[in-house]
């Protein structure tokens, strides 16, 4: 069962972590092209967003881990005061 999805490197790797550490199973599907834009040997999440996904006995929990991590990293950098 799918419980998240995302783009962005950084919560990958935090969800990654998040379901190792709970020791739950998971696997992710990525809809990228495989190393179009994997540079450095990362995942590839320029081209396709990538699904994690865990057994349905696990998917509440692992949905209740991986609730707020969108809200853990911002989309963009704040703006820089003039003058800083």
């Amino acid at each position: 069962e799918t419980v998240y999805g995302t783009r962005n490197p950084t919560l990958v790797a935090l969800a990654k972590s998040l379901l190792d550490d709970a020791e739950i199973e998971y696997f992710i599907k990525s809809y990228g092209i495989p190393g179009l834009a994997n540079i450095g040997g990362g995942l590839d999440c320029v081209t396709g967003p990538v699904e994690f996904v865990v057994a349905g006995k696990d998917a509440p929990t692992a949905r209740e881990l991986l609730a707020h991590l969108d809200d853990a990293v911002p989309n963009k950098l704040p703006e820089e005061e003039p003058g800083t």
